[in-house]
């Protein structure tokens, strides 16, 4: 991996991808407006999984983030016990 890109700093990039999913997924449902039809949401939240799973809008996006951030602390972690048993 780059040099920013290891799993020793998936705490800060690993949630940011997922804040940039999110973003992206709420222009794919933004960009059916006015006339936003019921597929599109389903088909938007479908892409912001498993955070649509708790609510919808911003709880999407929260619950998102804090997810990413517990599997990148793990990610973290592991990588930290691997390199100090190797």
């Amino acid at each position: 991996m780059g040099k920013y890109l290891n799993l020793k700093t998936a705490p800060i990039w690993l949630p940011l991808l997922i804040l940039a999913r999110d973003f992206l997924a709420f222009q794919y449902i933004f960009s059916y407006e006015p006339g936003i039809t019921e597929h599109a949401v389903q088909v938007g939240y479908m892409f912001m999984l498993p955070g649509s799973l708790v609510g919808g809008g911003t709880t999407t996006i929260v619950a998102n983030f804090v997810i990413a951030l517990c599997v990148g602390l793990l990610l973290r972690t592991i990588a930290i016990r691997r390199s100090t048993n190797g």
